[in-house]
């Protein structure tokens, strides 16, 4: 119609549509591929093909134009490289120097994360400290753990590394003769709390004791100088680490001063803050890392600069996530974990000139499509005779983005967008061409 909606004549008409609808739409104009079997197509014509990559390169011009954050802007801004980010062109490019391990309370290995999410866990309220909560883990990155407080909401969700002391088995507070609290701002009447708490943990999945690790020993005094380079959560964005420097040393503290940034960002903090991490364990750890801002446009610039959204946090369940790092809708923390996704490998089969199918895990399992995909790419890489080769053909593919690391170094390569498990297929197509 005018107003482009689409009407039918009968429900017969219509039910044809959806079955078509469901076999493939045009990404361009949203009309039904028609004449053609191949999973693959996209397009229902070659003008839509070109209107639509004639957009997309459109998008991509405007999306490394550098962008400055204004102070006091409620959006929050976050970053994707397009390559690896080298520390020691950076280096050398800003004659400056790395604060050195001994500065961190920082295990020298990051920690493995065995989390999984929509696990439950105990942590310490982060705005009263001395309660002990119910939380369940909403999202994993690298070897840090976005947690929300069962009974609170998304606005006050936290990030802990998973060598915190800040976070426990279930049952711990009982047996330090402590005891379970609301958390601040618990929607329903305090009165309700010991039945929530019931429902909440009933059915649901507790994080096991194994996957706890010890809080490492961090130095007896402040060792940091002035001038040296670290990596920073971004407090104001905090799934963010981002490029730093100690802009300032006093007593135990030190001013954080974020590289490329105005001063908006910019904090102060203890030397031993579980939220500064020495150059390169970003890289290390699998977290991505966010290049410095550009305060200029003088001259050309190697690192490269994307504006992207910021969704809300994941439902736990198989049928709806967005890709990559946060994802949506919200996830009901007093339900019990959905049931994981579970790709098997035929080991038996030939691996072709690029794998050795020996090398693969027998299963690869989790609840959410997207990471179980980066896994899966993992896993294929570390079997890899060549990963450079898979690495190459994967990241000029087209699709939704995704950060991997490999042999220390951070790649994003594309996939296509997985909203439920059925999307895996596509994945393993891609993967079988590759």
């Amino acid at each position: 119609t005018t107003n482009g909606k689409k009407e039918f004549c009968s429900e017969t008409c219509l039910a044809e549509f959806r079955k078509a609808y469901i076999k493939g739409a045009c990404i361009q104009c949203d009309n039904v591929i028609r004449g053609n079997n191949n999973p693959s197509k996209d397009f229902c014509s070659t003008y839509c093909m070109n209107k639509h990559q004639k957009k997309e390169l459109q998008s991509r011009v405007a999306a490394i134009a550098p962008t400055t954050p204004l102070e006091g802007s409620p959006g929050p801004f976050q970053y994707e490289t397009y390559q690896p980010f080298d520390w020691d062109e950076y280096l050398r490019e800003t004659n400056s120097v790395p604060a050195p391990q001994s500065c961190f309370k920082q295990a020298p290995n990051p920690p493995i994360n065995e989390f999984k999410v929509g696990m439950k866990l105990e942590a310490l309220d982060p705005r009263n400290v001395t309660s002990t909560c119910i939380a369940t883990v909403i999202s994993i990155l690298g070897p840090r753990l976005r947690l929300r407080l069962d009974g609170s909401d998304n606005k006050n969700d936290f990030w802990r590394l998973v060598d915190s002391s800040e976070i426990h088995t279930i049952g711990h507070c009982e047996k330090s003769g402590g005891m379970l609290q609301p958390p601040l701002g618990f929607r329903m009447n305090a009165s309700s709390w010991p039945m929530f708490l019931l429902k909440t943990l009933n059915g649901a999945e507790m994080a096991p004791p194994k996957i706890f690790q010890k809080e490492p020993t961090g130095p007896r005094t402040n060792l940091f100088q002035v001038g040296q380079k670290l990596e920073a959560v971004d407090k104001k964005n905090p799934q963010l680490i981002c490029c730093a420097t100690v802009g300032a040393v006093k007593n135990d503290q030190i001013h954080v001063t974020f590289d490329g940034w105005r001063g908006a960002f910019d904090y102060w903090c203890k030397y031993d803050s579980r939220d500064i991490f020495p150059v390169g364990w970003c890289a290390k750890s699998g977290h991505p890392m966010q290049p410095p801002g550009q305060k200029n446009n003088s001259g050309a610039n190697r690192f490269r600069f994307r504006p992207a959204f910021t969704a809300p946090p994941p439902t736990p369940p198989v049928s709806s996530t967005a890709p990559e790092i946060v994802q949506s809708p919200e996830a009901d923390t007093s339900a019990p974990p959905p049931p994981p996704i579970t790709i098997h490998f035929r080991k038996n089969c030939v691996g072709g000139p690029l794998i050795d199918s020996n090398q693969l895990p027998s299963t690869i399992e989790d609840t959410t499509p997207s990471i179980l995909a980066k896994k899966l790419i993992n896993q294929i890489l570390l079997a890899s005779h060549k990963s450079e080769t898979i690495l190459a053909r994967l990241g000029a593919l087209r699709g939704e983005e995704m950060v991997i690391t490999h042999d220390g170094n951070t790649y994003t390569i594309k996939l296509p967008q997985l909203n439920k498990a059925g999307d895996l297929t596509n994945v393993f197509q891609i993967v079988s061409q590759a």
